[in-house]
Order: C-alpha cells, then structure tokens, then sequence
C-alpha cells in the first residue's frame, strides 16, 4: 500500500545492531539474505556489510535462486572483504517455482565458507 491510500501503514524499523542481537540471542545465525536484490551502489553496500559485521552478522548470502555467476562472484567477493560466511537460499516456496526446483541450486564457489559450519 502506499502512502495516502486506504491500508497504508508505516514501516518502523529497527536498528540493524538490535536485530542482529535477537537473532544471536534467540540461537540463530544473522545472515543478510540476498544483499544483491536491495538495488544498493558496491559503495552502499560495502557500508551496510560493515556495519552489519560490526554489529555480529555473521553471513551472506551468496548464492540465491536468481543468481548468476556474476552475482555469485561479486557476493563471494563481498563475504570475503568482510569477513563473512556464506549461505545458499532457493527461495523455494512449491513445486513448480519460478526461481529454483528445490535440490537444483548452484553450489558455493569453490574456498568459501559456508554458514553451516558454524553449526
């Protein structure tokens, strides 16, 4: 909904440091799911990772549904930089997915560490 139209309701949202501590606290590991489709300069994002590393995320996404090897490189590049693990996501919701057929994902790049291993 946007702005002036019936339904609309604002957006609140909470700092990335407060987030990242509920995840922590609660068990989980803070991953920044695909950081590619957030339409974000490298200058922007490099900002956002470092302020997400500094406040204990712990990965990224780099390999997603959508990806293309480009993308995958550029986020593994970007894991790297900052010191992250990383993470695959399908975004597979059903049989038939318009992104990925679930156990058809691209792998990690070759070197990188992946976010399971934390566990």
């Amino acid at each position: 909904m946007s702005k002036g139209k019936p339904g609309y309701v604002p957006t609140a949202w909470t700092a990335l440091a407060e987030c990242v501590d509920w995840i922590r606290q609660a068990g989980g590991v803070a991953v920044l799911a695909h950081p590619l489709r957030y339409k974000l300069s490298t200058k922007w994002l490099n900002k956002v990772l470092t302020q997400f590393a500094a406040a204990g995320g712990q990965g990224i996404e780099v390999v997603t549904g959508r990806a293309s090897i480009d993308d995958i490189r550029l986020s593994y590049g970007l894991a790297l930089k900052h010191g992250l693990y990383a993470s695959q996501g399908s975004d597979f919701h059903a049989p038939g997915n318009q992104y990925v057929e679930l156990g058809r994902l691209a792998a990690l790049p070759a070197g990188a560490e992946p976010v399971w291993n934390l566990f």
